[in-house]
């Protein structure tokens, strides 16, 4: 099955998807912490110091040379056998995002039991809540400042001009959707010790308000810096 093929059966897969019993059976079992945020804020910083299991996704875009695969991402061009686990339900959920690449975590991607942590767009945020986890945590990621965030931004040094804007466009749209939901916390990202201690808190049932509000005004600052 090639590339377009598989784009051209997506539409129906997508609509008609529902994993199978034994995915259900085990999610129900698991609490998810979504890590959210735009390019730059430290997700991935974040993410690798938390002693929760990271859950990489199956993805059919190219790996750069600072990605590990397995670990990152899992790298595919396998569209039938993508195709076939899809029609199986192995999947936990997937997309095809905005460059037209297929993304998705399978079954077999999560720990058995306990907290699975993975980095997730804003929008889709919803749609995983009713996947049917045991529970779900969304953590907005942000740094200190709008200033800050543009400062480490910057070190994409690789992105072409058209590629900065669509990050900055997607951004936007992140920071504006996650403000407006109630359900968002907001992590700040001045040290990343510090906001590891924050999440951690926040996986226990506790709240740093301070912290927090803090984070949220910073978020605030960064959509106004780029509207």
């Amino acid at each position: 099955m090639t590339r377009d093929e598989f784009h051209k059966q997506f539409p129906k897969l997508k609509q008609n998807y529902t994993p199978n019993i034994d995915v259900s059976k085990h999610i129900a079992q698991l609490t998810l912490l979504m890590t959210i945020g735009p390019s730059g804020v430290g997700k991935s910083a974040v993410m690798k110091q938390l002693d929760y299991t990271y859950v990489p996704s199956d993805t059919t875009r190219l790996q750069t040379e600072s990605e590990i695969d397995g670990m990152d991402y899992i790298f595919r061009q396998d569209y039938d056998q993508i195709f076939s686990e899809i029609q199986n339900g192995q999947f936990v959920q997937f997309v095809i995002g905005p460059a037209g690449e297929f993304y998705g975590t399978k079954d077999s991607s999560y720990p058995s039991f306990g907290i699975a942590t993975m980095a997730v767009v804003a929008k889709e945020v919803k749609n995983f809540r009713k996947l049917g986890f045991g529970q779900t945590i969304s953590a907005f990621i942000t740094p200190q400042s709008f200033e800050e965030w543009m400062r480490r931004f910057d070190n994409y040094r690789s992105l072409t001009p058209e590629k900065r804007e669509r990050r900055l466009v997607e951004g936007g749209q992140s920071l504006a959707l996650s403000l407006s939901d109630s359900d968002t916390h907001f992590i700040l990202n001045d040290e990343i010790d510090d906001a590891v201690r924050q999440i951690q808190k926040l996986v226990a049932g506790e709240s740093d308000v301070e912290r927090e509000n803090t984070a949220r005004r910073a978020a605030r600052e960064m959509l106004d810096g780029i509207n």
